[in-house]
């Protein structure tokens, strides 16, 4: 094989993997689309980003000791404190989403970086990144929610005071 072809092979090669995995990928949210659409339609409400991502959190496998780790009261308790209108298994389906595309970004990053150290790092940190972030939006979601209840709650007493003192009843 002469220099020129197999630079020309080597070439193509993540070329032809990235269209077969961008392939399987369509082909993946085709089926999880039909999936979702057989389930029970969710109560009449102004569809959110939360409430569309349900349908495609539902049909996402994971082992089932990883669903028991991270699908726990407390991450039920801090959905219903953030406001989200999810269960902590939707949650754990999310996280792991965003774990196999932090360990897939890594893995592109260490092919491009040819392996070196700097990759390798860099790697390290996506994939850090990926499994701490969900924890992390899901606190900070949680923090923003607590104020603006804080905010808004001075005005609805306020409003709530005013209507008793002029006879309304509630």
């Amino acid at each position: 094989m002469t220099d020129t072809s197999r630079l020309m092979t080597f070439s193509l090669t993540p070329i032809i993997a990235i269209l077969v995995a961008l392939a399987a990928g369509c082909l993946g949210l085709a089926a999880a689309d039909q999936l979702a659409s057989a389930r029970p339609a969710l109560p009449a409400q102004r569809p959110t980003v939360a409430l569309r991502a349900l349908r495609w959190l539902r049909v996402v496998w994971m082992p089932r000791t990883i669903r028991k780790r991270w699908a726990t009261e407390k991450v039920e308790r801090q959905l219903r404190l953030a406001g989200l209108p999810w269960h902590a298994e939707d949650f754990a389906a999310m996280r792991m989403l965003v774990a196999g595309a932090g360990i897939s970004l890594a893995g592109d990053v260490l092919l491009g970086r040819d392996g070196d150290v700097i990759g390798w790092f860099l790697a390290g940190l996506v994939v850090v990144t990926a499994l701490v972030a969900p924890p992390a939006w899901l606190s900070l979601r949680r923090d923003q929610r607590q104020r603006e209840i804080d905010r808004s709650l001075p005005d609805f007493l306020d409003r709530l005071s005013l209507g008793l003192e002029a006879g309304l009843g509630f």
